[in-house]
């Protein structure tokens, strides 16, 4: 008996713990989550902002920050996304 009663303690301090954690873990992205999200959302949002006055130098970003993603230098890559989405005037998705 005493020994269902300990495992009860445990697992319940170990949900309370996860849920604990649950909410701050998912309120932002990795860097890495960041620079696929942040891709698809320029490639899709350039369609309709291409006459923005900083498209040009967005695109560029965009590609410069998709390499460095490619090559591992995820937070570089998600800040270069994330600018070449604010240059064409859009707030990168969270």
């Amino acid at each position: 008996m005493r020994a269902g009663f300990m495992l009860c303690i445990l697992a319940g301090t170990a949900v309370l713990g996860a849920s604990a954690m649950g909410p701050a873990a998912s309120a932002g992205m990795t860097a890495t989550q960041e620079c696929v999200s942040w891709q698809s959302q320029f490639d899709k949002e350039i369609r309709t902002h291409a006459n923005k006055a900083k498209a040009p130098v967005a695109k560029q970003l965009r590609d410069q920050g998709v390499a460095e993603c490619k090559a591992g230098n995820v937070s570089d890559g998600a800040t270069k996304l994330q600018q070449a989405l604010n240059d064409i005037g859009i707030k990168p998705a969270n």
